[in-house]
């Protein structure tokens, strides 16, 4: 079975993660993490809890590990994981998780150990798996 989770700020990886799901006849789960990252202070306030790798609680199920596709969605925030995605990475571990980092310009700097990685960088939301 497939399990698609995402954390998204504006909406764009929430598209992408229904794509994927829609693909692959997957479920999908939001992840969240009580925090308000909205409008600028937001922008700002998450690239500095991203940059000195904060982590929070967060608001979603914690796939069992077994024989499940796992794809996780986020926004690239200072170049590394949000907050949210960095704890689900924690409890979940890399090598079980396909990840799908969205930015519109830069790269996603830790990319060790994932199953496998599907970097999506510029204004579209398209994907293909």
């Amino acid at each position: 079975m497939t399990k698609v989770y995402y954390f998204s700020r504006t909406g764009d990886c929430e598209k992408i993660a229904k794509s994927i799901a829609t693909q692959t006849n997957g479920s999908i789960s939001r992840i969240t993490d009580n925090q308000d990252w909205s409008g600028i202070a937001g922008f700002l306030k998450g690239g500095a809890a991203s940059l000195k790798r904060i982590v929070v609680d967060l608001n979603a199920e914690i796939p069992a590990i077994n024989n499940d596709t796992i794809y996780l969605c986020f926004p690239v925030w200072a170049g590394t994981f949000p907050p949210a995605v960095r704890t689900f990475i924690e409890q979940v571990g890399r090598e079980n998780i396909i990840i799908v980092p969205k930015s519109l310009g830069s790269h996603l700097k830790d990319q060790d150990g994932f199953k496998q990685v599907i970097e999506i960088i510029g204004k579209t939301t398209d994907i293909t798996v």
